[in-house]
């Protein structure tokens, strides 16, 4: 999952996000079945703490982005030769 995905949300919103993610993932591994969250009109369920991980992980990248004033995305190369 690409943190690019999240640039478009505030860091406040990012890190509320992680957080409910985070509670997710600790019923995922304490027995519940699947969590679901809203966003908006948007819901997603997940019933695979791997999953939820790695949206963690992606929520974390891009709150380290935007606390460091990046993107979250690297420059884009190309070989010449």
């Amino acid at each position: 999952m690409d943190a690019g995905l999240f640039q478009h949300l505030g860091l406040s919103e990012l890190r509320k996000r992680r957080d409910e993610a985070l509670d997710g993932l600790h019923a995922l591994n304490t027995g519940k079945r699947s969590v679901t969250f809203r966003y908006g009109d948007r819901q997603v369920q997940y019933s695979e703490p791997a999953r939820l991980e790695a949206y963690v992980q992606a929520l974390s990248g891009a709150i380290r982005a935007k606390e460091s004033g990046r993107s979250g995305r690297g420059p884009i190369t190309l070989g010449v030769g």
